[in-house]
């Protein structure tokens, strides 16, 4: 990658961003001088036309967080045990195999575009400070939001690439110089900024179908951190502030679990044009075999035969005698007149996975299956009833499986959290390599800024 298409390097603003900007309102910030094509840190917005533009901006640059091809879902999936690689494409089989190194063109592409993103999310928190012609709940509002992006973007880049920098700032005297943190550092930081962004935002939905995060959202995502932190008591407080909620509710019927109006869902993505998903245009096929991914064997094998999730949320294709399986959680892959889902990052059947985890390690047996067999009621199996630590996690952890495939990276994540990547991953990919726990600082990154020394481990 060029120099300039860096992130640390010189951490760049899309010109497509600032022609949106621009566009919108030509006279309504100022900045004072700085280096060509940056969003300088003095930036300051006059309207909020301006400034509801560059947070929609922020939202429509989700990068890793895309439904095709180059977002976590798909990566991660073929890295793990989700999905078969039925493509020659190298950039598919690089994770696939996996044959992953430190100059891979897609790792460099989620680091640049994740911090760009980040970089979009400082500029409008400093032009929120600085504004004085913002009425102030809309100020506030608009920064919480940015808080819970950059948030969001940092949480998955620490578990991607283990210590990273914590970017909170535009100047790009800092930035160009910045250290890696501490994976621990780093996730004490998501929990105060994720604190900040919850005080900040309104418990309304600001925004037809939850499109946009609130409260409820910054308390999800806090969840999870917690959870990823070992910290079971904050992960149990959060996660039952959405159950209790009666904004939410799980949604019974999985047919309904993805559609837009779906009650258990706590945030989604909308799409640009407001279309279909990404993910059911990538992953639906028709005709078998398929040209890009379907799902494993290992996975369908792994659903109990009354799973209502397998009949639900898979559909077999059949060539010949072969079956080839793709995901059906989202179930259009063509547009239609009127768009029936978006892309759910948040829902409520985490948080109550999350609790599950959390009770189980603190030896709350029953409280722990009691969440548990909520999920799977909902999936027509019958309850259970674990009382010991070790099998009732790997319950847990199935169930996750069975809940979340393909939902960024939950299954990469969750082997790792439960020191199982390894073992899994060695009895279905001939040449796995432990490093594979995280990906490799992008090289032009470690040759622009020696400060992001030392490369992870074996890359």
């Amino acid at each position: 990658m060029k120099k300039n298409k860096t992130f640390i390097g010189w951490i760049k603003i899309s010109f497509l961003s600032l022609v949106l900007i621009s566009t919108i309102s030509c006279e309504s910030f100022t900045t004072i001088d700085g280096p060509d094509s940056q969003l300088n840190s003095n930036l300051v917005f006059q309207d909020e036309k301006t400034a509801s533009a560059a947070m929609a901006n922020i939202y429509l640059s989700k990068s890793m967080l895309s439904g095709d091809q180059t977002g976590i879902g798909s990566i991660l999936g073929l890295v793990t045990d989700e999905l078969n690689c039925n493509t020659q494409n190298e950039s598919f089989l690089n994770f696939y195999t996996p044959n992953i190194i430190s100059s891979n063109k897609d790792i460099a592409q989620f680091w640049n575009t994740a911090y760009n993103t980040i970089y979009q999310c400082n500029a409008l928190i400093e032009g929120m400070d600085n504004s004085e012609g913002l009425g102030q709940a809309f100020k506030t509002q608009l920064k919480g939001e940015a808080l819970f992006m950059r948030s969001l973007y940092l949480f998955y880049l620490s578990e991607l690439f283990g210590d990273i920098p914590y970017i909170t700032t535009t100047d790009y005297i800092q930035n160009k110089q910045v250290k890696r943190q501490s994976k621990s550092t780093v996730q004490h930081s998501l929990v105060t900024d994720l604190q900040m962004a919850e005080s900040l935002l309104s418990e309304n939905f600001t925004s037809p179908f939850r499109i946009k995060p609130n409260k409820f959202a910054a308390q999800a995502l806090l969840a999870r951190v917690f959870l990823y932190q070992n910290n079971w008591n904050s992960a149990i407080h959060y996660a039952t502030k959405l159950i209790d909620n009666p904004a939410f509710s799980i949604q019974r019927d999985l047919d309904q679990v993805f559609l837009k109006e779906s009650k258990s869902t706590i945030w989604q993505y909308q799409s640009a044009d407001k279309s279909n998903t990404q993910e059911g245009a990538y992953y639906i096929f028709t005709i078998a075999p398929p040209s890009l991914v379907s799902l494993t064997d290992e996975l369908f094998e792994s659903f109990k035969e009354n799973d209502l999730r397998k009949d639900k949320w898979i559909k077999t294709i059949y060539n010949a005698n072969k079956a080839w399986y793709h995901a059906y959680k989202y179930k259009e892959k063509s547009q239609t007149v009127n768009s029936k889902e978006y892309s759910i990052v948040l829902r409520l059947e985490e948080m109550y996975l999350i609790r599950s985890e959390a009770y189980a390690m603190l030896r709350l047996y029953d409280s722990s299956c009691e969440d548990l067999n909520i999920i799977r009621a909902r999936a027509g199996l019958l309850s259970i009833h674990i009382d010991k630590q070790a099998p009732l996690l790997q319950t847990i952890l199935q169930e996750r499986r069975h809940e979340f495939f393909l939902e960024y990276a939950h299954r990469y994540f969750d082997l790792k959290r439960f020191s199982a990547l390894d073992e899994t991953m060695v009895l279905i990919k001939s040449n796995w390599n432990t490093k594979y726990n995280l990906f490799p600082i992008p090289e032009n990154e470690l040759l622009l800024n020696s400060n992001l020394l030392p490369q992870n481990l074996n890359y």
